[in-house]
Formats: C-alpha cells, structure tokens, sequence
C-alpha cells in the first residue's frame, strides 16, 4: 500500500520539527556549558553567529552581518580572527555558523586560538534543513566538517582541493 503525499509531507514536518526541537535544546545546553567556562576562567564569552533570539548575546559577539543587536558586536568572519589576542576569552560559543564557511577547520583554529574552550552546536547531518538551507557549504559531523555540499564551494585551496565558487 503506498502513502499518500500528504502522509509523505506531513511525516517530513514531523520529522524535521522533532530535530528542530531537539536542536533548540542543544543550543541552550551549550550556551549554558560555554558560559559556565567562561565564567569559571574569569574571562570573556565569544558568540560567533547572531543569536536571533535563540540565546543571548555574548561578552562580544562576531558575525558577518552588517548590524547586529548586541551591544558589544564585531563585524568578522569567523575564519579571520586577528583582531583578538590569543585566549582572550574563557569560551567561544558557536551554533550553526561553520556549516556556512569557507574553511571550516581554518575557523576552528581560530576559535581554540582566541578563547580557552571552544562549544560547538551544528545541525543534525541527517535533517533536510542541513542540505537544502541557501548558503549552507558543510555537512557537519559534531564540531568538524564531514564533506563539502557539491553547490556551495569556495575558491580556497585546502584539504578539499581547490574548490569552485557555485
């Protein structure tokens, strides 16, 4: 007996809406423990990525956007960090942002160079939201790239080769 397309449809939204769920969790347990790291090294929160509501803002708070709605905002890729000392921060705090990067593991780096503990939310790699969102370069497995989506390259030599801007 086949299902229907609505049944197809409405198995996808449930599916995606318990990972939704799941993952808004994730992202408050880790805001939480990159937190309590950087209170307890007595330094600075690094958020990188707009937290949109979803957590608070950071001690500073970096992203590639024009404007943000943290009081203590630095426009910057996370692949570009120079403009912090080494271990500024007790803990940066990062929530589906490397999916989007260039070179993952070049902003992985730079995360662990500026801040003590490094805590690390990507999407599920089994969730349709990790394909088909615009921009989205990355499938993640936990905190490092597994492989590169085939439309979202850079031009940026690396352990992927040199790829091509889609």
């Amino acid at each position: 007996m086949r299902a229907s397309p609505t049944k197809i449809v409405l198995a996808l939204a449930a599916w995606e809406g318990f990972w939704w769920l799941w993952q808004q969790g994730e992202r408050k347990r880790g805001f939480a423990r990159a937190h309590a790291l950087a209170v307890s090294a007595g330094k600075p929160l690094l958020v990188v990525g707009e937290p949109d509501g979803e957590y608070p803002c950071g001690d500073v708070t970096v992203d590639i956007r024009a404007r943000s709605v943290c009081p203590n905002y630095v426009q910057r890729s996370v692949e570009d960090l120079s403009v912090f000392r080494a271990k500024q921060f007790g803990a940066a705090f990062v929530s589906c942002t490397l999916e989007f990067t260039c070179a993952p593991e070049l902003a992985l780096a730079e995360l662990h160079r500026v801040a003590d503990h490094v805590v690390v939310v990507a999407n599920k790699p089994w969730r349709l939201v990790s394909f088909l969102v615009p921009g989205r370069r990355w499938i993640m497995a936990g905190s490092r790239p597994a492989f590169p989506l085939p439309w979202g390259h850079c031009n940026l030599p690396g352990r992927y080769g040199t790829e091509k801007t889609s």
